[in-house]
């Protein structure tokens, strides 16, 4: 949901937790790691490993 960051501008933190609906306070001033998911699956999500979530088919 919500608009998409402007480049230009980029939000502090995380740069999806304007439009995340899973963001918490975290996300808006710590830049998440990467996490491997999955066997080759990667995650920039400070919640990657606590949230069941399903990727694209």
């Amino acid at each position: 949901t919500g608009e998409i960051a402007n480049p230009a501008d980029p939000p502090s933190g995380c740069y999806f937790h304007p439009r995340c609906p899973y963001a918490e306070a975290i996300c808006k001033t710590e830049t998440p790691d990467w996490v491997e998911v999955d066997t080759g699956h990667f995650s920039a999500c400070h919640f990657a490993r606590d949230l069941s979530l399903r990727g694209v088919d």
